[in-house]
């Protein structure tokens, strides 16, 4: 198994990506194809993370990652003032066993009940470099409201630091 962290921008202030396709390639070094992974969301105005895991790579080694997304012409009118967005609250961590807990609150401006919103956590060691990833939902986010949302990070170091993106 393998996992992954990208990085993506929507520059697009009143412009999201509805039910949006995110394929993210595992090549070894010959450039074969070794798994995909697929995830869909809406993607935000602003930058985020996205993270996942390829399970079917085997004994092959991941040489690099390629992203492949929604096109422009993909993009919905939604103003930006109109679409809400989401804040984070303080990220606490622990530990049990080897196990790194890490719990947080998110907080939504939308107008509507957000249901299923996946919080992307990277952890990072004391160099910046990423040691680990995994994510969570939370059930539902009120409207103008704040949800708590939990998750434990496996062989990760217990001092790592712990990012986390939200999105829909």
């Amino acid at each position: 198994m393998g996992w992954y962290a990208v990085q993506l921008t929507n520059p697009n202030t009143d412009y999201v990506f509805g039910n949006a396709g995110i394929d993210v390639e595992a090549y070894d070094a010959s450039g074969v194809l070794i798994d995909t992974d697929t995830s869909y969301g809406t993607i935000l105005s602003g930058t985020s993370w996205f993270v996942g895991r390829f399970f079917d790579i085997g004994s092959a080694q991941i040489d690099r990652i390629e992203v492949r997304g929604p096109t422009a012409d993909a993009a919905t009118y939604s103003s930006a003032a109109e679409t809400g967005s989401f804040t984070l609250g303080e990220i606490t961590t622990g530990s049990e066993y080897d196990w790194m807990t890490v719990n947080g609150t998110v907080t939504s401006n939308f107008s509507e009940d957000q249901d299923m919103v996946r919080i992307d956590l990277i952890a990072r060691d004391g160099s910046g470099e990423i040691v680990g990833v995994d994510f969570t939902f939370t059930d539902r986010v009120p409207a103008g409201g704040t949800a708590a949302w939990n998750v434990n990070l496996w062989k990760v170091p217990l001092d790592s630091k712990i990012e986390a993106y939200p999105h829909l």
